[in-house]
């Protein structure tokens, strides 16, 4: 059973989770809708254009440490 598991991971990749505020996943739904694409190409997509614009800089992200404000 390793095998199968080996071979779907190199087929398609490593996998990961993410929790979105409930408005950002309406409006990426409705863009993947729109472009008739997935939810999760559009999402590959979004990443890919990310790391293409921000790999070569030294980015700073801001880091919000008060958990009651990242549940906003």
């Amino acid at each position: 059973m390793a095998n199968a598991a080996a071979k779907i991971l190199l087929k398609t990749g490593p996998r990961i989770t993410v929790s979105l505020p409930h408005q950002d996943h309406i409006a990426l739904s409705a863009l993947a809708e729109r472009c008739d694409v997935s939810l999760s190409w559009l999402t590959r997509q979004a990443i890919a254009e990310f790391l293409a614009n921000h790999s070569q800089n030294d980015l700073q992200l801001p880091l919000n440490l008060d958990k009651k404000a990242s549940h906003q």
